[in-house]
């Protein structure tokens, strides 16, 4: 087997998602952001409308859609020795 012939056979495996004609590109979008696999925990309801307000204005606006995500990766246990630690606080 040739590596265009199992490229071609994985291809061939994937399901296509099919989208009904009445749904929106928002609800799409919203859908796959709201996805349980990049997530942790649940979101609430405020949150939840304030993200949807966020897809359709920029879908309006013909934007991108920014996601900034906070996470504290510079507070690893090597970093605890380093001076100024706080600064980043």
């Amino acid at each position: 087997m040739t590596a265009k012939q199992y490229i071609l056979e994985r291809l061939k495996g994937i399901k296509s998602k099919t989208i009904k004609p009445e749904t929106k590109l928002a609800d799409l979008i919203f859908a796959a952001v709201m996805s349980k696999k990049f997530r942790k925990f649940s979101v609430s309801p405020e949150t939840q409308n304030k993200i949807r307000a966020a897809i359709e204005l920029n879908i309006k606006n013909n934007e991108p859609i920014k996601f900034a995500i906070p996470f504290g990766s510079y507070k690893l246990w090597r970093f605890l020795k380093l001076i100024g630690l706080s600064y980043f606080q």
